[in-house]
């Protein structure tokens, strides 16, 4: 593509489908890793408020502790997370899921309750055992009453769960942008033909002023460096233009100047050479001619002066002399 309009346009497209496929690279891996570090802080959270509600229960007496089980049941819809009670031996002892005691009595391993039972909060993604098919998020918490861990809490969120929620940000973040591509395309498909078109202008404009036309100018309204040199154009011409008129009006003045003293020579020699001037007389009238020429000469100097200085190639050299006698010399 050789027109200007078709290589802007492509580079811009260029950056912004670059830019978008940085932009997807770089969601895809952060926004999982944001969404995880989200549901394990709100697992946590909630695990927090476990543990105070269970230490009102241990002074409050034995009888709440069917309250907390409701209350757990209902964060389990709350959260899509199953919540379990571990005792030291490893037994589940709470599900949250009341209508399913199918794992209660089933047994941890030592490996996966020690580290909650020593006071440490564990954090694990994947399959825990055979206990899920899918996936999960767990979050192992030590309920601590007198400073003393006396349940491990475990929380265990599915991951494919977090992962439709993520999809569906994702499905949203990427329709905002390909909107916002749609959009940025059309803006730059307008912008780049306006810059063609002045550009374009501007080109039509320096051939009209190498042809000797310089009296076009340009309307072109812009405050960036397009218009800048738009208006330098114009200074240009203007410029130009003046410098026309003075370069006529010179070849002008300077041919009348130069046709007078060669009509005085020219009719002077021919006067002499057809007899109308006497012999005697025709010293005085050479030395007219031979004065015209002189004016001639110092004419053709003064021109060849011109040309050097315009040319650069007189240098000025200031130097101190006396007005008074240059205004003498002048009288004389």
């Amino acid at each position: 593509m050789k027109s200007l309009f078709g290589k802007m346009y492509l580079i811009y497209i260029a950056v912004i489908i670059i830019s978008f496929i940085a932009i997807i690279l770089v969601l895809s891996t952060t926004f999982e890793d944001y969404f995880m570090n989200q549901k394990e802080k709100t697992l946590i959270e909630q695990c927090e408020k476990i543990q105070e509600q269970y230490s009102l229960v241990y002074e409050r007496g034995p009888m709440y502790i069917d309250e907390l089980k409701q209350e757990m049941a209902a964060l389990d819809k709350y959260l899509n997370a199953r919540i379990w009670w571990v005792n030291r031996l490893g037994e589940i002892y709470v599900d949250s899921e009341i209508d399913d005691a199918s794992w209660i009595g089933e047994k941890l391993t030592q490996e996966e309750i020690e580290e909650v039972f020593k006071g440490y909060i564990i954090k694990r993604k994947g399959q825990f055992r055979n206990f899920f098919e899918a996936q999960v998020l767990t979050i192992g918490y030590p309920i601590i009453v007198e400073d003393k861990v006396v349940i491990a809490l475990f929380m265990h969120a599915p991951i494919p769960e977090i992962k439709r929620t993520i999809s569906d940000v994702y499905r949203i973040t990427m329709a905002a942008l390909s909107f916002s591509i749609l959009i940025t395309s059309v803006g730059v498909f307008f912008l780049s033909r306006n810059i063609k078109r002045d550009i374009k202008n501007l080109n039509e404009a320096v051939k009209f002023v190498s042809k000797g036309n310089f009296e076009k100018r340009l309307t072109i309204k812009r405050k960036d460096e397009l218009g800048q040199l738009a208006e330098n154009f114009n200074f240009m011409a203007e410029d130009l233009h003046k410098q026309e008129e003075l370069r006529r009006s010179f070849i002008s003045n300077l041919s009348h100047d130069i046709r007078s003293p060669l009509t005085s020579i020219r009719g002077f020699l021919q006067a002499i050479l057809d007899g109308t001037i006497p012999k005697e007389k025709q010293d005085k009238y050479l030395k007219i001619a031979l004065s015209e020429s002189d004016r001639l000469t110092k004419m053709a100097n003064d021109i060849l002066d011109l040309s050097k200085m315009e040319s650069g190639e007189v240098h000025i050299s200031k130097t101190e002399f006396s007005i008074n006698n240059l205004m003498i010399n002048e009288i004389d």
